[in-house]
């Protein structure tokens, strides 16, 4: 289980935010919990843990990951494609491959509608990263977004609660640079391109990311 610790100070505050946009292409590691709860009870919800190597193209409007999760004990290898431009996504989890419409692409920028709800750094000294933390709303869930001066994204957290089921998500982000980690990686998995898909059906790996 991948573990991350980031320690950070935060000065509240409450101004306009001036949404800032991330690069054009990144790639880096995103780890990730998240979870629900039904009715107060946490066995009627489920517990995703997942780790992935994303790969993102704002310009084609692409997305890849590929990874692992867990969800109450089951695990999972998985990748996942997304083309906003042909608005199709492909999942492959455990060699079973889903073809199925994605949610709507939330582009690359903070929302225009958000707020600066901190100003801050993460680690020592010289190597300090000054960071901005924004808030906004996704739907029915609050959502803080921390991304660095150079609108890096560094981690997101959304909540919120819908008929009685509370759920949450919280992302780090690791490792980020510029680019494309090669030139493969939005090609069809080979799993879809042997025609094995489904429509609308099989593994769900939910809302990975604001960004991605």
């Amino acid at each position: 289980m991948l573990r991350l610790a980031v320690l950070a100070c935060f000065a509240v505050l409450a101004s306009a935010a001036g949404p800032c946009c991330t690069p054009k292409q990144w790639h880096g590691t995103e780890s990730m919990v998240i979870g629900s709860m039904a009715n107060g009870k946490a066995a009627q919800g489920y517990l995703t843990k997942a780790s992935y190597m994303v790969n993102f193209d704002a310009d084609s409007r692409r997305v890849a990951l590929i990874g692992t999760s867990e969800t109450n004990g089951y695990a999972s290898n998985v990748k996942v494609l997304i083309d906003y431009n042909r608005n199709v996504q492909y999942t492959v989890s455990n060699g079973t491959c889903t073809k199925q419409i994605p949610n709507a692409d939330p582009g690359s920028c903070v929302p225009a509608n958000a707020t600066v709800s901190g100003h801050g750094f993460l680690g020592v000294g010289s190597s300090a990263v000054n960071v901005t933390q924004y808030s906004f709303m996704i739907d029915r869930s609050t959502a803080y977004l921390t991304v660095t001066d150079n609108c890096i994204p560094v981690a997101e957290t959304y909540y919120g609660v819908t008929n009685g089921t509370y759920a949450f998500t919280t992302i780090a982000f690791t490792g980020i640079k510029g680019g494309l980690s090669g030139n493969t990686v939005f090609n069809l998995p080979t799993e879809c391109a042997l025609g094995t898909g489904t429509i609308n059906g099989g593994f769900a790996v939910g809302r990975r990311s604001y960004f991605a």
